[in-house]
């Protein structure tokens, strides 16, 4: 693949993991880093220790920006004064996944949920007047050695969130208006490691969730108002190893990552069977699907209507801040039913 050439480049104290702009002030991003301490002498068959930071940084032009630092926890400070870099690391649990919250009023300070290695969710305040990250609740919602490998808010339900653990299990978690407890119900289960779910809301007004799993099993549930859980179908033919992102092109079109390195053009008609329409080998794994396009959002698009489309497609072994390999793909659309020849093709301009 031909390299993109960096713009900025900074070297954190701890790997980083996951990364995500704020939709509300995009000048301002985080990021999450995760480190896996080995294990010591006489310590053999013990839980390793898992530890990590949660950075927020302002893109100025080209320039990224420290700005706050956050506490997660008791821990060592470490300030690069040259790179504007703040790091606190955090010596009980490190960060798997993180995502702004898609609610909130203008003037609302921006809300940023956290996954941990140590089976809960953090939730943090961004107010971006004064460059301030700070948490607000936190809640445990499984055993401490079940790591959130993956979690998503509800598209129009702001006490919903959906997280994918290490256990298998997909589920979506309910968080009263007075914020004390939380209702953990289980919508979907894979034999290993649930990597990745994705809502959509639905016309009748139920939601419709998909999740993939080290097991390479895709499937597909729907959720009705009250929390209650209907499982559609499951698949373990489309994918020849674990299936780590997933994105809905229309109500039956679906892109998925996975770690045997390729990108799928997915059908998932109501009834009928599912099949591969496209397919491409990125040479590395797939974490995660993106859509890049400013147009009428994707999920609301019939396919007979559909415009060119593209998804940035990012393998599993880019880690910040090594220069990442992002290809842009377009999607040709199609008049009625998807054609038996239809490809996944590179954008005209490359990568």
């Amino acid at each position: 693949m031909t390299a993109i050439p960096s713009l900025s480049t900074l070297t954190l104290g701890l790997p980083p993991s996951c990364i995500s702009f704020s939709p509300k002030y995009p000048e301002y991003f985080v990021v999450g880093t995760y480190h896996l301490h080995p294990q010591k002498s006489g310590e053999e068959g013990a839980a390793q220790q898992r530890s990590g930071s949660l950075l927020l940084y302002k893109l100025t032009g080209d320039d990224m920006y420290w700005t706050h630092l956050p506490v997660l926890a008791e821990g060592v400070f470490i300030v690069d004064e040259d790179e504007l870099v703040g790091t606190v690391l955090t010596p009980k649990f490190s960060i798997l996944h993180l995502e702004w919250s898609p609610h909130g009023h203008d003037g609302d300070p921006d809300s940023l949920a956290v996954a941990t290695s140590t089976g809960s969710l953090v939730f943090y305040e961004s107010s971006p007047q004064d460059g301030s990250l700070v948490e607000v609740n936190r809640k445990q919602i499984c055993d401490v050695d079940v790591l959130v490998l993956h979690l998503a808010w509800h598209p129009t339900r702001e006490d919903y969130v959906g997280v994918a653990l290490s256990d298998g299990r997909v589920c979506l978690c309910s968080f009263p208006a007075d914020g004390e407890g939380v209702e953990v119900i289980e919508v979907a289960r894979h034999s290993l490691e649930a990597w990745f779910l994705a809502f959509y809301d639905e016309s009748s007004g139920s939601s419709t969730i998909f999740s993939g799993g080290d097991d390479m099993v895709l499937q597909q549930s729907t959720i009705d108002s009250d929390g209650s859980a209907t499982q559609l179908w499951q698949d373990r033919r489309l994918h020849q190893a674990g299936i780590t992102a997933i994105l809905r092109l229309s109500t039956e079109l679906i892109v998925t990552g996975s770690y045997d390195d390729h990108i799928r053009l997915i059908s998932t008609p109501k009834t009928g069977r599912r099949q591969v329409l496209a397919e491409s080998n990125l040479e590395g794994g797939v974490w995660r699907l993106k859509v890049l396009s400013d147009s009428e959002q994707l999920a609301n698009t019939n396919p007979s209507t559909a415009q060119l489309q593209e998804a940035s497609l990012v393998p599993s072994s880019t880690t910040l801040p090594a220069q990442p390999n992002v290809t842009r793909y377009t999607v040709p659309p199609f008049s009625k039913d998807p054609p038996s020849n239809l490809s996944v093709e590179p954008h005209e301009n490359g990568r």
